[in-house]
């Protein structure tokens, strides 16, 4: 969405947005992308990225995981964690279809090692795909004196039997170090996925698990993404508008992102200012009611 300024005019009253130019929004401040700017350093958030951060710097954990619920920002997350890892000592694939089978994924591997697509016409097999990832960690990953790292978003979706040659896969090894790190990303099943695969588990070096943002992390992630978009003045909502949000979101950044986007349109397109009204209007709207048994009935 491109932010058309929302004109507002002065105002005493709290939770609402003042009249000074420099206040309006120069970009889109609630989306749901992986702009490194907009990420928010919650403690769960930043300790996850410490710690994959070491899991791939250590590089001899063989594999890791990072859970979290559906829009808790696990690939803003990884994204983080790609841009903090120096190109100069690391080598980064990420797996984005979890859809793949094994074969599939193999190949995908390559390719980002590559730099170059390359087809099934020309790896026609589980055998030669091996080898030939055999031939680039030897050559362009320890040649080179890096690590690959490679993250899988959505794992909770794979195969038992791929995340068993996943496993398989941190067997290939130099004399001294390992050659490769990776890191599963899921929901919160794959944690009960992976447990029942113990060869699988144990080779597990580093948990991660991050979670939805509590209220005062809610109200300083709103701040924070309105600063970047170029907010300068107070917080447009009141406590009682924030209390309400959590109430309905729970802190989960995505829900979060998609009303305040929404409520963002919603003051441009009745010309009126970002603020409280506009947010109860759109949870009024989007937000299904929680339908109460009649207590006789039960209906």
């Amino acid at each position: 969405m491109n932010v058309k300024p929302l004109h507002a005019v002065s105002t005493k009253s709290s939770g609402t947005m003042s009249a000074q130019a420099d206040e309006h929004l120069h970009t889109a401040p609630f989306e749901n992308t992986r702009d490194r700017r907009f990420f928010f350093s919650s403690e769960a958030h930043e300790e996850a990225l410490s710690r994959l951060t070491y899991l791939a710097e250590d590089g001899n954990f063989s594999i890791g995981m990072l859970c979290g619920t559906v829009g808790s920002g696990k690939s803003l997350l990884r994204t983080m964690l790609h841009a903090r890892l120096n190109p100069d000592h690391f080598v980064r694939v990420n797996i984005e279809n979890s859809l793949l089978d094994f074969d599939g994924m193999l190949l995908e591997i390559i390719s980002q090692i590559d730099g170059k697509r390359q087809s099934s016409i020309e790896l026609p097999d589980r055998y030669s795909r091996l080898a030939e990832l055999k031939h680039l960690l030897s050559n362009d990953i320890a040649g080179s004196n890096r690590h690959l790292v490679i993250t899988i978003d959505e794992a909770q979706m794979l195969e038992r039997a791929t995340l068993d040659h996943i496993r398989a896969l941190t067997n290939i090894s130099a004399e001294r170090n390992n050659l490769m790190t990776i890191i599963l990303i899921g929901q919160p099943e794959l944690e009960t996925i992976i447990s029942s695969l113990p060869q699988l588990d144990q080779r597990i070096g580093l948990r991660c698990r991050i979670n939805n943002l509590g209220v005062e992390e809610m109200s300083q992630y709103i701040e924070h993404r309105l600063k970047v978009a170029g907010w300068l003045g107070n917080m447009p909502f009141t406590r009682n508008l924030l209390d309400e949000l959590y109430r309905v979101c729970h802190g989960n950044p995505r829900i979060l992102n998609r009303l305040l986007k929404l409520a963002i349109e919603h003051a441009r397109l009745n010309e009126k200012m970002l603020g409280d009204n506009a947010v109860i209007a759109v949870i009024a709207d989007q937000i299904t009611p929680v339908h109460e048994a009649d207590p006789i009935t039960g209906l």
